[in-house]
C-alpha cells in the first residue's frame, strides 16, 4: 500500500502545476460558443436552416484575408462560416452571404490562446507530446489514489468535500472526498485526451477489434491539375446526393492543383459535432473520388469516434458540459489542496527537526 501512496503523491506533486494548467484551460473552453456569442453579437441569432448556399462559401473565401485550408460550416452554438487559415489565424464570415464578420491571428483570440494553452502549452508539438505523456501519469495517479481512498473511506467521507478550514486534516479529508467523487470523471477525460495526443496509435489499437473497418478515409488520390474557382453547386450537390441526411461540416481545401477536395458529414446517429463521414470531390465537378460512411466502420472505429465528443462536451447532452466543467474545477483543486497539504506538512517537519535539534544542543 506504501507503494501506492508513493506512486500517487510524487506523480501529483510533479505534475500539479501542469494539472492545472491543463484543467482550468480546458473548463474555459467548454464555454467558448458562449463567449464569442457574448463578444460578437452576431453569433447570437440562431439559424433556422444550418445549411449554407455554394455563393455564401465563395463570397466568404474571396473576404477572407488570408489563405484558407479548411472551412467549417454553421452549427448550433456558432451560426457563422469558420475559416482556418493556412497562416493558423480564423475568421467568421455570415452564413446568409459569408460577408467578414470577424478574424484574428494565432493567439489573439481568447480561444486561439486558450486552446493552445490547453493542447500545446503554448510549445507547439514538444508541448503536445509532453500533455500526452503527462495524461498518461495522471491516469496512473488517479487509479493509484481511488484505492487509497477506499481504504480509508471511513474517515475520509464523501461529505467532507467542502473542507470547514484551512487546518492540514481538512484540507486532506477534502483532497480524498474530491478526488472519490470526481475520479471516475478525471479517468474518462485523461483517457480520452491521451487518445487524441497519440491518435494514430489509438486508432490502429481500436481497428484491432473484430469487424472492424481498416480504411476510415479515403485513399489520397491525384487528379489531373484543376484550373479556376471551385464549383460549388457540383460539388454541394454530389455530397447531398452521397449522404441525403448528412449534414456538412467541414471542407478542406485542395492545397494543390492535382488534389480533391476533402468533405467530413456528420450522419444521423453520429455523436461526434464534426463528423466522422468523408468524402472525396473533384473541384470542378463534384465527381465523388473515395467515400466513408462513419456509421459502418464497425465497433472499433465508432469508439474511436466519441473520443473527441466526450473529451470536449460536444455530445448534445444536456448536463454533460456542466458534468465535465465541474470534474475539471475538480483537478485543479486536487492539484491545488495536494501540493498545499504536501508543503504544510513538510514545513512542520522541518520546524520540529529544528526544534530537536535545538533540544539536543542545550
Amino acid at each position: 500500500m506504501q507503494a501506492l501512496v508513493n506512486i500517487h503523491r510524487y506523480i501529483g506533486l510533479s505534475l500539479a502545476l501542469l494539472l492545472v494548467i491543463i484543467a482550468s484551460s480546458g473548463a474555459l473552453l467548454l464555454w467558448i460558443d458562449e463567449y464569442h456569442q457574448w463578444r460578437i453579437p452576431e453569433l447570437r441569432e440562431e439559424l433556422r436552416d444550418l445549411e449554407v448556399k455554394p455563393a455564401a462559401l465563395a463570397a466568404a473565401l474571396d473576404s477572407a484575408a488570408w489563405p484558407v485550408g479548411t472551412i467549417a460550416l454553421p452549427r448550433e452554438g456558432l451560426p457563422a462560416i469558420t475559416l482556418y487559415h493556412l497562416n493558423e489565424g480564423q475568421s467568421f464570415h455570415a452564413a446568409d452571404d459569408g460577408s467578414l464578420i470577424a478574424h484574428w491571428l494565432p493567439l489573439h483570440s481568447v480561444y486561439s490562446f486558450l486552446f493552445e494553452l490547453h493542447v500545446h502549452l503554448l510549445a507547439g508539438e514538444p508541448g503536445h507530446l509532453i500533455t500526452g505523456f503527462a495524461a498518461l501519469l495522471l491516469i496512473v495517479m488517479v487509479k493509484s489514489g481511488l484505492p487509497l481512498w477506499w481504504r480509508r473511506r471511513r474517515v475520509f467521507k464523501l461529505r467532507k468535500w467542502r473542507p470547514r478550514s484551512t487546518k492540514t486534516h481538512e484540507l486532506l479529508g477534502s483532497h480524498a472526498a474530491q478526488g472519490a467523487i470526481v475520479g471516475l470523471g478525471l479517468l474518462l477525460v485523461l483517457l480520452t485526451g491521451a487518445g487524441m495526443v497519440f491518435n494514430k496509435q489509438t486508432e490502429a489499437l481500436l481497428k484491432m477489434i473484430p469487424g472492424s473497418t481498416q480504411e476510415l478515409r479515403p485513399p489520397a488520390v491525384d487528379i489531373e491539375e484543376v484550373s479556376g474557382d471551385i464549383n460549388w453547386s457540383a460539388v454541394m450537390a454530389s455530397a447531398r446526393q452521397s449522404f441525403p441526411k448528412a449534414a456538412v461540416r467541414m471542407i478542406s481545401l485542395p492545397r494543390s492543383p492535382d488534389k480533391p477536395i476533402s468533405m467530413r458529414l456528420k450522419n444521423p446517429g453520429e455523436l461526434h459535432p464534426n463528423g466522422r463521414s468523408y468524402l472525396s470531390l473533384h473541384p470542378s465537378t463534384g465527381e465523388i473520388l473515395g467515400r466513408v460512411d462513419a456509421t459502418k466502420t464497425g465497433p472499433g472505429p465508432s469508439v474511436y469516434n466519441l473520443i473527441y465528443p466526450l473529451h470536449s462536451g460536444k455530445t448534445g447532452w444536456p448536463g454533460y458540459r456542466l458534468l465535465l466543467f465541474i470534474v475539471a474545477l475538480g483537478g485543479v483543486y486536487l492539484a491545488i489542496s495536494g501540493l498545499w497539504v504536501y508543503l504544510r506538512r513538510a514545513s512542520l517537519r522541518r520546524r520540529n527537526r529544528r526544534l530537536v535539534n535545538i533540544g539536543k544542543n542545550t
